[in-house]
């Protein structure tokens, strides 16, 4: 007899196609075929269309195209989502998860702040240079997976290409005023991130975090969304699919353990909350990262 996940892969063919991962965060390869519910990364998240037709993404609310020569770029913690038409054959998309800190290695007098916004808009065009790096890595994460030292040379180019074509240098260089003023938070937002991050299964419950942090959930919301600029519930399901991606990707780890640690009360539901954000079941998900 079929499974509830067998008949749910079946039925919805969104998957991980390959998933690459070093210090420089993480590369996904994602055949689409399916929406994905409105989330959030502390990462800086580029996507280009490898294959397929063209789709789009909600950023911030507002809809940004995905085609061959148009991209979507994003800034730590901006919240969107992805809207596939049904009409439409699956998209294959190059999803970069790309760690801040990395990223500033190519950009020099770009300071790294946690909540630097280093693009003003949301859109890249994407010239034949681009497109061509683009290839490139999606054709060696299929052919060669474990060439990981090909793919960061490949990944590396590709980044400051983008870089220097999406940045003026001008809004990266920030004012002592915006520099004090950028790690400032208050302390109700500071014990949350904290309770958080330690125990995601407990404190991935806004009650029980408000609770705890001793403020009404109108007022931590508030804080969360003028300091952060997302909800605390954005950020606690952030939380839970970076320690999520995390864990799956260790091949002895078990799927029921997963799902418990991460406070789900059942494996499908888990199993469903992942596919929803990261565009994969967990074991289509494992089988695709390279190690």
């Amino acid at each position: 007899m079929a499974t509830r996940d067998t008949v749910e892969k079946r039925q919805e063919l969104s998957n991980a196609l390959r998933v690459i991962r070093g210090e420089f965060g993480r590369v996904c390869l994602l055949d689409m075929n399916r929406p994905l519910v409105r989330h959030a990364h502390h990462h800086v998240h580029f996507l280009v269309k490898a294959e397929g037709a063209d789709t789009f993404f909600e950023v911030r609310g507002v809809t940004v195209e995905l085609t061959d020569t148009l991209g979507v770029v994003m800034n730590a913690w901006e919240p969107h989502s992805y809207v596939h038409d049904p009409k439409k054959p699956p998209t294959i998309i190059l999803a970069f998860y790309i760690e801040p800190a990395w990223l500033a290695s190519y950009c020099l007098d770009w300071q790294y702040m946690p909540d630097t916004q280093i693009f003003s808009g949301n859109r890249v065009l994407l010239d034949w240079t681009a497109r061509c790096y683009v290839q490139d890595l999606a054709q060696l994460m299929v052919l060669h997976p474990v060439q990981t030292a090909e793919h960061v040379a490949c990944l590396s180019q590709l980044m400051m290409h983008l870089v220097h074509t999406l940045t003026d240098q001008q809004t990266l260089r920030r004012s002592l005023r915006e520099l004090a003023r950028g790690s400032s938070l208050l302390p109700p937002v500071r014990r949350a991130l904290s309770l958080i991050s330690q125990e995601p299964a407990i404190y991935s419950d806004i009650g029980a975090l408000t609770r705890k942090v001793g403020v009404s959930r109108a007022h931590l919301y508030r804080m969360f969304e003028d300091s952060i600029g997302i909800p605390p519930k954005l950020y606690a399901n952030a939380v839970r699919i970076e320690r999520a991606i995390s864990i799956v990707s260790q091949p002895d780890a078990k799927m029921m353990s997963i799902s418990d640690d991460l406070g789900f009360s059942a494996p499908a539901h888990f199993s469903r909350f992942f596919h929803d954000h990261a565009g994969s079941y967990p074991t289509t998900w494992r089988s695709a990262v390279a190690e």
